[in-house]
């Protein structure tokens, strides 16, 4: 029995020891910090607050470069321009990995862009990015053009059966789930029916409720990663509409695989996942061009829809909420619109992309609500860059939320003022001081089609209505990360017809 005490005795002074080491690496490389507490490291910072006031709050403490530990996990956050860039593009060797975003996977998940590292991520880098090159987004364009037009006739709709206003956002997220799905699968909007809608549509949803910080499974998975086998017992809706997702897409494979010619170019997004080809070891070790397995495509798919159109989503969400608050902008962005544009719906995707006023509104739309708060990536060996000592393993946080709210960087960062983005004012700043959606190698990989998505649908909305206040709309919105950034209870607007 003594001995057994004894035993115990040790193995928790060791615990101590171990412990005690683990959370002075940062003091030890010289890293300012708030004092961590054992076990739970800095999150007693973020309890019952908003962790981006907390990581702007660390900022002022502690500087543009700080550690903090996310229970046992160190991390460094970084907010200086000049090191972002290094560590995204210059350095990126150094921290090409990833931290997971969701704790959580089932199935062909694991195979998703994100959730990669190494030769896997590359291999399937490559084939995504091809698959959003301009020329297979202009082979969209039509059937996107086709899903705007359907957006504002049922917003017409809505409007008329809620004069007082509305809720956009279930309109909203139908829109980008339906441009993006006819666009990927090169169908008529028509032809997706209203289950292959609320398919799709539940996936999404189970996907950002499995990864966002509200989910006290997933939060402490995130904290302690090896209790997150215990934690993903109960992720069951997930993984239920996860399976309900993959057997759907299957099925689209399929008839895919059937339509397809071997002297045709692919139509859709399937189509060139199933026509690429990236190099593999046969059984005798040669090295020779294969196919994508079913399961890699399925998770590539995944990562888009549960992953991707979220965020789209949440920057439309935003930035209608800027058109009602903010009249004499929008007003301003109408002019605009209507001197490239006219008031023509079948508008040619040049046309879109050559209005300033309309790219300049969206940028500060992201800046004021930074759907994607912060950029994080893994330290993949010890290295010092910009003068800080990284540890391999070691996550980073780039925070593009405080860089937003910096004074010296944005004056008078609480003000909505699209004319920060001119050409004049962007020279002015360092390229990095506004990552919306990354950089470098591992950046959006879909991000010129959710831009077109969202640009789209706000020139049709400018064309045809003028978008109001309603008695129920919140100044200041309030904001929810579900993982991302997005309204927490709703955008309320009112529209008004304009004569055409």
């Amino acid at each position: 029995m003594i001995s057994l005490l004894l035993l115990v005795l040790l193995a928790g002074i060791l615990l101590y020891r171990y412990l005690q080491q683990h959370y002075t690496m940062f003091a030890q490389d010289n890293v300012p910090g708030p004092k961590p507490t054992m076990v739970i490291g800095n999150l007693a910072e973020f309890a019952n607050k908003n962790p981006l006031d907390v990581f702007v709050d660390l900022t002022k403490r502690f500087g543009k470069v700080f550690g903090y530990y996310e229970g046992m996990t160190p991390s460094i956050v970084v907010s200086d321009p000049a090191l972002i860039e290094q560590i995204l593009v210059k350095r990126f060797y150094q921290f090409d990995g990833r931290p997971p975003c969701c704790p959580f996977l089932h199935g062909p998940e694991y195979h998703a862009l994100p959730n990669l590292n190494g030769q896997p991520w590359k291999q399937s880098r490559e084939v995504i990015g091809s698959a959003f090159k301009t020329s297979m987004i202009r082979m969209m364009w039509p059937r996107l053009r086709t899903s705007a037009i359907r957006y504002i006739t049922q917003l017409e709709q809505v409007q008329n059966d809620n004069s007082d206003g509305f809720d956009i956002v279930g309109n909203n997220e139908a829109y980008c789930l339906e441009s993006f799905a006819s666009a990927c699968f090169d169908i008529d909007p028509d032809s997706l029916t209203s289950q292959d809608m609320k398919l799709l549509l539940l996936y999404m949803r189970a996907t950002h409720n499995s990864a966002a910080p509200e989910n006290r499974a997933s939060g402490l998975s995130r904290t302690f990663p090896s209790l997150a086998s215990f934690f993903k017992l109960f992720d069951t809706d997930h993984k239920k509409r996860a399976m309900e997702y993959f057997h759907y897409i299957s099925q689209r494979l399929h008839t895919e695989k059937c339509k397809m010619d071997d002297s045709e170019r692919p139509t859709n997004i399937l189509q060139h996942f199933l026509a690429a080809r990236t190099s593999r070891k046969d059984h005798a070790n040669n090295t020779v061009a294969a196919p994508l397995p079913e399961a890699v495509i399925q998770g590539m798919t995944s990562s888009l829809f549960g992953g991707g159109l979220g965020p789209t989503t949440a920057v439309l969400d935003f930035t209608v909420h800027c058109l009602a608050v903010y009249p004499d902008k929008q007003e301003r962005l109408r002019e605009e619109v209507l001197a490239v544009c006219g008031e023509e719906d079948m508008l040619p995707m040049d046309m879109i992309q050559s209005i300033e006023y309309l790219d300049m509104f969206v940028n500060e739309s992201l800046r004021h609500y930074t759907v994607a708060p912060g950029v994080a990536r893994t330290c993949s060996e010890d290295c010092v860059v910009g003068g800080t000592q990284f540890r391999k393993g070691t996550v980073v946080r780039l925070m593009g939320c405080v860089q937003h709210r910096d004074h010296e960087v944005y004056p008078d960062p609480e003000q909505f003022r699209p004319e920060r983005f001119s050409k004049e004012e962007r020279n002015k700043r360092h390229p990095y001081s506004f990552i919306p959606f990354g950089n470098g190698p591992r950046m959006c990989v879909a991000k010129r089609l959710g831009l077109l998505q969202i640009k789209l649908a706000v020139v049709k909305l400018v064309q045809h209505f003028r978008v109001c206040k309603s008695s129920l709309t919140q100044t200041p919105l309030p904001v929810a990360l579900r993982p991302f950034l997005c309204p927490k209870d709703g955008v309320f607007i009112r529209l008004e017809p304009r004569e055409q």
